[in-house]
């Protein structure tokens, strides 16, 4: 599949899931793993911070171990609803993506609670408070 993707300049993203949801590939480090040996330039990382915080035990330096293997980050809270609705650091996650140079997007994959357009609004609201408090640390 990244052969045949290579040859139409895509990019393939492969994202663990957790325990819950599937029985394996289930932190940054198996894709990571998954990608080192099937050696395929065009396979990143898809990192969920919803299966993130059930999987990993650092969500920040997990992040920061998948480096340019990073192709895309779900922003998502731990409650799977948006950025600020749970116990997400989300200074944290963006003090990490910029420490490593990630340039790639960041996207909600969140329920539309209590509808998709406060859902929207709450998680960039989370976002842009969670990247004014990065900014004073920095």
């Amino acid at each position: 599949m990244c052969e045949l993707a290579g040859r139409l300049a895509v990019t393939i993203l492969l994202e663990p899931l957790n325990r819950y949801e599937c029985d394996y590939i289930n932190r940054l480090a198996d894709v990571a793993a998954i990608a080192a040996e099937i050696g395929a330039p065009n396979l990143k990382l898809l990192a969920d911070t919803f299966h993130m915080n059930i999987e990993e035990p650092d969500i920040a330096a997990s992040l920061k171990a998948a480096g340019r293997l990073l192709g895309h980050v779900h922003l998502a809270d731990t409650n799977r609803q948006a950025p600020g609705h749970g116990h997400l650091d989300i200074p944290a996650i963006l003090s990490a993506l910029d420490e490593m140079g990630y340039q790639g997007y960041l996207s909600f994959e969140v329920f539309p609670v209590p509808d998709a357009r406060t859902a929207i609004r709450d998680g960039v609201a989370a976002v842009e408070a969670a990247r004014a408090v990065f900014q004073l640390q920095h």
